[in-house]
């Protein structure tokens, strides 16, 4: 009898202990994690602009906006010397921000500044110049 209730403690705590680090370990892997950019290629890109909820956001220069950009791309030069302040006025970090540049580089430049201002960021690998479906 007491070896059945030894046993019984025993699997109760055992299972317990397991349910709680499946728990956490479900919690540390979740999309939401902001702590690094996700770097995507044009093809997963172009999904993710199918969620209402994404903010796209171009980082070029007005004039390269003006050139042609992604349809329904929100203009934040990144080279601007308050794109902090505009950043934070213009957008809202409870959605996802999907932003590009001409090939990378500015893009990547401004994906750090926004994951540092708590905004949960994609980037388009080989930006616009790459980027078939326009």
């Amino acid at each position: 009898m007491k070896q059945k209730l030894i046993l019984a403690i025993l699997l109760m705590s055992f299972v317990s202990l397991f349910s709680c680090a499946c728990k956490n370990a479900a919690q540390t892997n979740t999309p939401a994690d902001k702590s690094i950019v996700n770097n995507v290629n044009a093809d997963r890109f172009r999904e993710l602009l199918a969620d209402p909820a994404i903010q796209l956001i171009d980082v070029r220069t007005a004039e390269e906006y003006a050139q042609g950009h992604i349809a329904n791309a929100k203009l934040l030069p990144v080279t601007d010397s308050n794109f902090k302040e505009q950043a934070d006025q213009e957008l809202d970090k409870a959605h996802p921000v999907a932003i590009y540049c001409r090939s990378g580089g500015r893009s990547a430049k401004a994906a750090d500044i926004l994951l540092r201002r708590g905004y949960f960021v994609y980037n388009l690998l080989g930006g616009y110049k790459g980027y078939p479906y326009k």
